[in-house]
């Protein structure tokens, strides 16, 4: 199966011999599979063809039956360092790579000049997010004790892409002899390095290589998994359906994985061609078959699940989840099932709070158990998830006016121990939560220094790595990172009564990011309370520059920034200006007018972000949900808004009732064409998606146009004139979208900006 058929083809007759076969005993310095006499009930060449086998549950990425099959020959044929090695790669990318590591470890300590031992560690580690550094060096170490096998070789150049860069992994390739560099096995390396330098650097070029590449590979060898397989899952966009589905038709043809047939299964939802009954009905039939060919593993039953999921049958999924929590339920698959079940309660309450419906405290107790009966597994197989759900934790206490102090510090260790991706999260929103309560003041401030350091070095690692447009945009990031760890450090100098520290510190943070909502709100809160020292101590603190006055100045400028759901400023500001007047009186002539002021600067600022040399739409004729055809003959002298979303996308179904609101109010203006374009693989989500949530605004079912227009960025809204010149490109999403596009069409139609 997979590459194991592929090393019996002629093309392989001209690699040393040792290359090929799973006996230690042909490579030099390596011990054989039994090199300590056993008292063993096998053959040898049992050991070879169990060895044989997990090489190639390894290389078709059956990991789970890896896993299962090496289990009992790990104990009974504990000098087989092979074999183990094999039993270790597929362990750790069955997601156990604690075990597997103790595995290369163990290896190591007793052969440390086998090359196999090294080999395992490698491969393990690099298959552990946390200590993936580490597999460097045992990489290199096999690679010096066998510097012609291909597996180690394919592995090293993993390593390398991973730890180093895609450039460094094609020139490692590209650096092997002849008959080592132009094998399958590496060739594919290669080619996923080209293509992941493709997709970084949006080059179509290097990718119509990479994927060639791919093509060029299957040709040498048909029954090798990786080509089909990788290609298949790269290729993105409708134009590509076909061959997609055909090459992950022949790769679940040659692997019993149940990850290979899911993209298959996948790939059959995203047919066109035929209703939305038949493919269910071919999904269907399709794992039906996988089964009958297939033990019930629980990787097998959770991906069958999942397909379940994405098909709208949660009953049949939820009963596979019970299945598997049966089954086994320490496995990483029982990991996901619980992280799938809380993420779900999380969509709920999300969905809730976007419809503006009143909060359901059952629906966040359920949402609060389910994260607290996560993080209660007595072990992780990933560690990410751990630091998942803490963060999520963390999110529901911000929200709560009584949280245990203990507790809350307990959380934001977690996120501090185990999240490790989000800097803002773990050093700017973990010590403002504990300020806001009060606890753990000083391991908050420190947490907050911290990431100061942090963040400088983060930002400066994507300048280095050119993932900046321009100086401007560096700079931006730059102070907007260090504005809010900023932020956080100043509302714990506040919590612990240091104000002249915080006033200082939030005043640098808001020369940083100015338009930060929540630095003008401690801001507001900062000089509020040197308002009250000044009365308890001086007796007065009146007249325009007061320090209340000056409370009331930050907490208008944050209300006056748009945001997603309820701006505390606002409701600060009222209070303010009430003990400023005695009364309300006048307050919303005040806003009002204060408003509009600012609704001014904004619509300049935006309207200021035209582009200097307009892009050109490019031609399209795309179906609609319907299945009629609109082509861009009806943009011809009208100015046109078009934005890019799709249901997979969290910040454009954000902004979707913005998105409705401004079709409102288009629809019957004939001197302007609304049209979306959804970027979904599958138009029966798009169509269910519409027809649940109530929107009517116009969709058309990408062809592979977003592809082809390079839109990258979700949601990105193009704004064009009547000859089909784009002026305004918006990318990310708006809050007050109706009102801000609308000025843009405006300005269009008055030709303000041309």
């Amino acid at each position: 199966m997979g590459v194991s058929r592929g090393l019996r083809l002629p093309l392989l007759s001209l690699l040393p011999c040792f290359l090929l076969s799973p006996s230690l005993s042909d490579v030099p310095g390596a011990q054989s599979p039994l090199a300590a006499q056993e008292d063993v009930s096998y053959a040898r060449e049992d050991v070879d063809e169990v060895t044989r086998t997990l090489r190639e549950h390894y290389y078709d990425r059956a990991w789970e039956l890896g896993g299962i099959l090496g289990a009992e020959w790990n104990e009974k044929a504990r000098n087989a360092i092979q074999l183990r090695a094999w039993y270790a790669l597929n362990l750790a990318r069955d997601g156990k790579s604690s075990e597997a590591i103790e595995i290369g470890e163990e290896l190591v300590e007793r052969a440390p000049e086998n090359p196999w031992a090294w080999f395992a560690l490698a491969g393990s580690l690099f298959r552990d997010s946390d200590r993936l550094e580490e597999s460097y060096e045992p990489s290199r170490k096999a690679v010096t004790l066998a510097p012609e096998n291909l597996d180690v070789l394919s592995l090293r150049a993993d390593i390398i892409r991973s730890e180093e860069s895609q450039e460094e992994a094609i020139a490692f390739v590209d650096s092997l002899p002849p008959g080592l560099g132009s094998h399958p096995l590496l060739q594919v390396r290669k080619a996923v390095a080209m293509d992941r330098v493709a997709g970084m650097e949006e080059d179509s070029v290097m990718q119509a290589e990479a994927h060639d590449l791919f093509r060029k590979v299957m040709a040498l060898d048909t029954s090798f998994l990786e080509p089909p397989f990788f290609l298949g899952s790269r290729l993105r966009g409708p134009q590509h359906l076909d061959e997609s589905l055909a090459l992950l038709e022949r790769a679940s043809e040659l692997s019993p994985s149940h990850e290979v047939h899911r993209y298959y299964w996948r790939a059959l939802q995203g047919r066109r061609d035929i209703s939305p009954e038949e493919k269910t009905a071919l999904v269907e039939g399709a794992m039906e078959a996988f089964f009958q060919q297939a033990p019930e593993t629980p990787g097998a039953l959770y991906s069958v699940a999942g397909v379940y999921g994405q098909l709208g049958q949660t009953e049949k999924r939820d009963s596979l989840w019970e299945r598997v929590m049966e089954l086994d339920p320490d496995s990483p698959w029982a990991e996901w099932i619980l992280v799938s079940r809380y993420r779900e309660l999380s969509r709920e309450l999300g969905e809730a709070k976007r419809a503006g419906e009143e909060e359901d405290p059952e629906l966040k107790a359920r949402y609060r158990r389910a994260l607290e009966t996560f993080l209660m597994r007595p072990e992780f197989h990933r560690e990410t998830l751990r630091g998942d759900a803490y963060r999520n934790l963390l999110y529901l206490l911000r929200d709560q006016e009584e949280v245990d102090p203990e507790f809350l510090y307990q959380v934001v260790r977690g996120v501090e121990l185990y999240e490790g991706i989000n800097t803002h999260i773990i050093h700017g929103m973990g010590p403002t939560i504990l300020a806001d309560h009060g606890s753990h003041l000083d391991y908050a401030e420190d947490l907050a220094r911290e990431g100061l350091v942090k963040v400088e070095e983060e930002v400066e690692d994507y300048h280095e790595r050119g993932l900046f447009d321009s100086e401007e945009e560096y700079q931006e990031a730059r102070g907007g990172a260090r504005g809010r760890i900023l932020d956080a450090l100043g509302w714990v100098q506040y919590a612990q009564g240091r104000l002249d520290e915080a006033e200082e510190t939030l005043l640098e943070a808001h020369q940083l990011a100015e338009k930060n909502v929540t630095v003008l709100l401690h801001l507001g809160k900062l000089y509020e309370a040197r308002h009250q020292r000044a009365v308890a101590t001086d007796g007065g603190d009146t007249g325009e520059a007061s320090f209340l006055a000056q409370a009331q100045d930050f907490y208008l400028k944050g209300s006056l920034i748009p945001q997603m759901g309820e701006n505390p400023n606002e409701e600060a500001l009222r209070a303010v200006y009430e003990m400023r007047h005695g009364s309300l009186d006048g307050f919303d002539a005040y806003f009002a007018e204060a408003s509009e002021v600012g609704a001014g600067s904004r619509k300049e600022e935006i309207l200021g972000e035209r582009l200097d040399e307009p892009l050109t739409l490019g031609d399209f004729a795309l179906e609609t949900l319907a299945g009629d055809t609109v082509t861009s003959e009806i943009l011809e002298g009208k100015v046109a808004v078009i934005n890019f979303w799709g249901t997979w996308c969290g910040p454009c179904k954000v902004e979707l009732p913005g998105i409705q609101e401004f079709h409102d109010q288009v629809k019957d203006n004939e001197n302007v064409v609304f049209l979306t374009i959804a970027n979904d693989e599958n138009p029966d989500v798009v169509r269910k998606f519409m027809e649940v949530e109530g929107y009517t605004f116009p969709v058309l079912i990408d062809d592979g146009y977003v592809s082809e227009m390079d839109v990258t960025a979700f949601p990105t809204t193009w704004f064009t004139d009547g000859e089909g010149k784009i002026w305004f490109e918006k990318r990310g999403w708006s809050v007050e979208l109706a009102q801000e596009f609308g000025w843009r069409v405006q300005a269009l139609r008055e030709g303000a900006t041309l």
